[in-house]
């Protein structure tokens, strides 16, 4: 089976599991297909993916063929083997590739991509992530992606349960008005686990995800290091409507805490958002004043936002290293409310 090593690594690098296990691989008998396609292909079947999952079949071209032969084979096999079958698509034109995606026939190419839209995988580098499992307790290397740093700040306020499926909070965050695929949510979920923000409980369609306790999360995310979640600008004017941004800065804190209100108002708004404010903008107050402090979060800051106000974790993230002590001791006002202190540096 030496001619699809390169496709068990690829699913290897997603499902580290794997390489504890001997997986099973079969090639497929073709006595059941048309003549030409028996000499075209042959067909693997990855007997077990997880315990309690159908198999995934494997396609590989053993001739040059064109595009529309191509899709004619993947047809004609996936009808009998299902939709979790994906062509190899290593020795074909590269100039096909974009056109299966174009037509969303399942792929993978050596140990770099896969693109499964039924498997929830739609991965172009996967090359980074292998060797990536660390020892339990080690520190954090990695810095944390804005999406991990915003799925940990929204179950230490007490807007996710400790305990979530993958589709459960691909719900949540649809329904919150969140733009992000399964394949984006499990990559990060996945760095959380390496990150030992959290466990996975259970196999297949019933596994879940166990976040540690709140305070051991909350020690955790003091010593991690975190990707840059935001960039701040000055301007004099607003979002044309209110829903397209957060208080945040002291203007939040203010509401959060007994902070009185700054001479400045801080908001959050989305990258989309702020481009648009550049011909549709609101003036705010008189340009000879202090204007509008606008935070640009790479992560829609208005998910897991409180009666308008950004995260108060997000919050605090964002301001504590501030070095105004009355700012401090607002801050520290707000995250006693859930059960938190500062961070030690």
């Amino acid at each position: 089976m030496e001619v699809i090593n390169e496709a068990l690594r690829a699913f290897e690098t997603l499902f580290p599991e794997l390489r504890k296990e001997k997986l099973l691989v079969r090639q497929r008998n073709l006595s059941d297909f048309p003549v030409w396609l028996r000499g075209a292909v042959d067909i693997y079947t990855l007997a077990r993916l997880r315990d309690d999952q159908p198999a995934v079949t494997l396609v590989r071209p053993k001739e040059e063929l064109a595009f529309d032969q191509l899709l004619n084979v993947y047809r004609q096999v996936s009808a009998k083997t299902g939709p979790r079958t994906l062509l190899i698509a290593d020795r074909l034109n590269p100039k096909f590739r974009p056109l299966l995606v174009k037509f969303r026939v399942p792929f993978v190419f050596k140990a770099e991509s896969i693109f499964a839209p039924e498997l929830a995988l739609m991965f172009k580098r996967l090359r980074p992530f292998e060797n990536d499992p660390r020892p339990g307790g080690s520190p954090v290397k990695e810095k944390l992606h804005p999406l991990s740093t915003k799925l940990l700040a929204a179950y230490l306020s007490n807007q996710l349960p400790r305990q979530i499926t993958l589709r459960e909070l691909h719900q949540t965050l649809t329904k919150a008005g969140a733009a992000v695929s399964p394949a984006k949510l499990s990559l990060v979920l996945r760095e959380l686990v390496h990150a030992d923000f959290v466990e996975t409980v259970g196999k297949g369609p019933r596994k879940a995800f166990l976040f540690a306790e709140q305070k051991t999360v909350w020690g955790a995310l003091a010593s991690a290091q975190l990707a840059p979640f935001m960039r701040v600008v000055r301007d004099h004017y607003l979002p044309p409507n209110d829903h397209d941004f957060v208080l945040a800065g002291e203007s939040a804190l203010t509401d959060f805490s007994d902070l009185n209100a700054p001479a400045a108002l801080t908001i959050a708004t989305t990258p989309a958002i702020y481009r648009q404010m550049r011909s549709n903008a609101v003036p705010h107050g008189d340009f000879d004043g202090p204007g509008v402090y606008i935070q640009v979060w790479k992560e829609d800051p208005r998910i897991f936002a409180i009666e308008h106000k950004i995260n108060p974790i997000e919050l605090y993230l964002s301001m504590r290293e501030h070095p105004d002590e009355r700012v401090q001791l607002a801050l520290q006002r707000m995250l006693l409310k859930y059960g938190l202190t500062l961070m030690e540096e």
